[in-house]
């Protein structure tokens, strides 16, 4: 199953789900400005899942924390997205980043 994911900043139980692949990634960071980007592969190398924030009838959004800087972001992990699902996910991390 692929699945969309979205770290964006700042933001509580360990998910399986957010340790395993995905096929994109956006990330906003904290803290230094990040370019959206996409990427795929498995986020528990380089991440620790903090907890989950919320749940929601397409996604699940958890706090992350770098393995090595100890900086927090939040990901959000969607089901896999139709063209339009998922161009209206992409604008809202566009306009995320834009209160950074």
């Amino acid at each position: 199953m692929s699945e969309h994911t979205t770290p964006a900043g700042k933001r509580g139980s360990n998910s399986k789900r957010a340790r395993t692949s995905s096929s994109r990634a956006s990330r906003v960071g904290t803290g230094t400005p990040h370019v959206l980007e996409e990427a795929t592969g498995d986020f528990s190398a380089d991440y620790i899942t903090v907890g989950v924030l919320g749940r929601g009838s397409f996604a699940e959004v958890n706090l992350l924390r770098h393995r090595v800087s100890g900086e927090l972001f939040v990901l959000k992990t969607c089901c896999k997205l139709d063209a339009p699902s998922y161009s209206h996910l992409r604008a809202e991390a566009t306009a995320m980043a834009a209160f950074r």
